[in-house]
């Protein structure tokens, strides 16, 4: 009789736990899911943007084929003097048009993933040219 109960124990067990097992694969759990909105857009919870303020040292048009790229030669804010950093424009006509009437120091605004590549340099998209005004010319 004490063999029957212990096969009687077991094969409940196994019961048991095939159920939990068929409950856990049916819910469907997951911790790591996008959820989305409302109106069922997915949201991005990172900024695509880089931001470098600082001032523009120079800058080289770059062609290649019938397409025109600027590289920036950029000194940002709070570094050393010898300190730079290149960065490449795809359309180096619209990059001009948005310094036009903007001084030194400015905030660069830019896309952080690279759309083309020239000579396996990616190029940004230039979203803006934001001037950094002083103190007095706030006031």
């Amino acid at each position: 009789m004490n063999m029957s109960k212990t096969a009687a124990y077991v094969g409940l067990g196994l019961i048991a736990l095939f159920l939990v097992l068929i409950c856990v694969s049916l819910a469907h759990a997951d911790t790591t899911s996008k959820h989305k909105n409302v109106t069922g857009a997915v949201i991005s919870y990172s900024n695509p943007n880089i931001y470098l303020q600082g001032r523009v040292i120079s800058g080289a048009l770059i062609e290649s084929g019938d397409k025109k790229y600027l590289n920036i030669r950029f000194q940002p804010s709070h570094t050393f003097e010898l300190y730079t950093e290149d960065v490449l424009f795809c359309d180096a006509q619209n990059v001009l048009d948005k310094f036009v009437g903007k001084e030194n120091p400015v905030v660069l605004i830019y896309e952080r993933v690279a759309h083309e590549s020239v000579q396996s340099i990616g190029c940004h998209n230039l979203l803006g040219v934001s001037e950094v005004k002083s103190e007095n010319e706030v006031k």
